[in-house]
């Protein structure tokens, strides 16, 4: 949340993307200027070269090995020339410790 309205409150068009009905109204609430949708990130379509930049914090570890491949191939296809990603990752398969 705290991006999102960081983002938002300086000038930039915002679009959020989380799973949970609960979190997207949440989200929709606290930062109204944001676009947010409910969506799985793996299943998500969005228009290609649409984006200056991703931001994927504490998300795309908790999604399984095998989908993380096609997620960030998706990603990258989402970015402009010279896009920006920003995300956590670890080194080793999540084991929700």
């Amino acid at each position: 949340m705290p991006v999102s309205r960081d983002l938002s409150t300086h000038g930039h068009v915002v679009t959020g993307v989380d799973v949970s009905d609960v979190q997207i109204r949440r989200a929709r609430r606290l930062v109204p200027a944001a676009t947010f949708i409910r969506a799985h990130a793996t299943r998500l379509r969005l228009p290609p070269q649409s984006y200056d930049a991703v931001v994927a914090l504490y998300s795309i570890i908790h999604m399984p090995l095998t989908a993380q491949p096609a997620l960030l191939r998706a990603i990258a296809s989402w970015l402009v020339r010279d896009g920006l990603l920003v995300l956590s990752a670890g080194w080793h398969a999540w084991t929700g410790a």
